[in-house]
């Protein structure tokens, strides 16, 4: 949910045109995920620009008032604060064997076997990649 949020986040910021604004708002709109009010915001930015979206030009009323309410739509997506990627601490379910090793494992966000995967704290140079050497601190780790 917090990662559908963070999407609606970023498409509003970079929302430039009313068509883009108004797609936004319908998706929100359509959603389950999206709480009531955030829906409620979407439907006024939905009913100000439906009658004209399709019209090459409008009035400028019309698109003050649908920019009001996209500017709404806006500050309630930004007052939602997103989970910190990798954060289990605020999951209410318990962590099992799978989600402790994906937060002390990078995988790069795919998945993969043990081989693909480095432990927190490590970093590997391209170089390393390419010979299987891991390093932290300056210090070189060859495996076995």
């Amino acid at each position: 949910m917090q990662q559908i949020y963070r999407q609606w986040q970023l498409s509003s910021q970079n929302a430039t045109s009313y068509r883009a604004k108004y797609i936004l708002a319908t998706e929100i709109l359509k959603s389950d995920m999206s709480s009531r009010e955030i829906r409620r915001a979407a439907r006024r930015v939905v009913r100000a620009l439906e009658a004209v979206i399709d019209l090459p030009i409008a009035a400028a009323d019309v698109l003050r008032t649908a920019r009001e309410h996209f500017g709404a739509l806006t500050e309630l997506l930004a007052a939602i604060e997103p989970l910190p990627a990798g954060d289990y601490a605020h999951c209410p379910e318990p962590q099992g064997p799978r989600q402790e090793a994906d937060a002390t494992l990078g995988h790069g966000n795919r998945e993969g076997s043990a081989p693909d995967m480095v432990p927190s704290g490590f970093e590997l140079t391209q170089q390393d990649r390419h010979v299987g050497k891991q390093s932290v601190d300056g210090l070189t780790l060859r495996p076995n």
